[in-house]
């Protein structure tokens, strides 16, 4: 019996897959921090049935919901199967890494104006007199340390070259922070 386990134990393999890592939290709060984006699983099996699985039949998942504070905090990452990977024995999973320092701070919202940024220049004779830019303040939503820093949200490059009359152009807002997102439109009308 144990020579038929040990070469069980001996047939098993390993594969490695990268998963994406979701993250679920409380509405109130926001990370402060980056935080990986997928983590790196391996599998542990016998070879045939390691081989049926999919990198979306293992789910990798931070549960940050119990935290009710602001801080730093270890959360484990918990894994999930699911489709293929639930018939499979016997099956070892582990991840890299097994846990993920996070910050955490409240989550804060603030209008910030909305800066034109400019290339090239207007045809010669002719300057740019005025515009408009509709809106002209954006919602940004955040850590409060980061949103904190966010003196406005700049566009994407309006080109002038070329530009002798009056013109109107949709242009996409870019964010400076990774980890302030701009609630509602992502582009201005300029």
């Amino acid at each position: 019996l144990l020579l038929f386990f040990f070469y069980r134990l001996n047939r098993l393999e390993d594969r490695y897959i990268s998963v994406p890592l979701a993250l679920s939290m409380n509405d109130e709060f926001a990370l402060a921090s980056q935080s990986p984006r997928s983590v790196r699983v391996t599998l542990r099996g016998e070879s045939n049935a390691l081989f049926t699985i999919q990198e979306d039949d293992i789910g990798a998942s931070l549960d940050l919901t119990a935290y009710r504070a602001e801080g730093q905090y270890r959360a484990p990452v918990q894994v999930e199967r699911k489709g293929s990977a639930l018939g499979v024995d016997p099956l070892e999973i582990r991840t890299d890494p097994a846990d993920v320092a996070v910050s955490i701070e409240r989550r804060i919202t603030r209008l910030v104006p909305v800066t034109p940024a400019f290339k090239g220049f207007v045809e010669p004779g002719y300057e740019l007199v005025s515009f408009d830019l509709s809106p002209s303040e954006i919602e940004v939503t955040g850590p409060a340390s980061a949103v904190s820093r966010v003196g406005d949200v700049q566009t994407d490059f309006i080109e002038l070259a070329g530009r002798s009359s009056d013109f109107a152009v949709k242009v996409r807002v870019v964010k400076k922070e990774s980890l302030v997102s701009v609630s509602g439109t992502d582009s201005v009308e300029f």
